[in-house]
C-alpha cells in the first residue's frame, strides 16, 4: 500500500488496490515499519537565467 501511494503521488495519479475478500482469514506477523516520516518531497531547482529569459 505504501508503494502504491508513493507511485501515485510521484506520477500525480491514483492508487488502486485490490484486496481479496478473504484477507481477514489470513494471519500475518506484524513487522511493518512505516517510512512515511522519512519522505521528503522534491524541491524544484530554479535557474535565474531561465526565469529572466522567460520573463523577457
Amino acid at each position: 500500500m505504501d508503494e502504491a501511494i508513493r507511485k501515485a503521488d510521484f506520477h500525480q495519479g491514483v492508487a488502486v488496490l485490490t484486496i481479496p475478500n478473504d484477507i481477514s482469514d489470513h494471519k500475518i506477523e506484524d513487522t511493518f515499519k512505516s517510512t512515511a516520516d522519512q519522505y521528503q518531497p522534491s524541491q524544484p531547482q530554479t535557474n535565474e537565467a531561465d526565469i529572466d529569459k522567460t520573463l523577457a
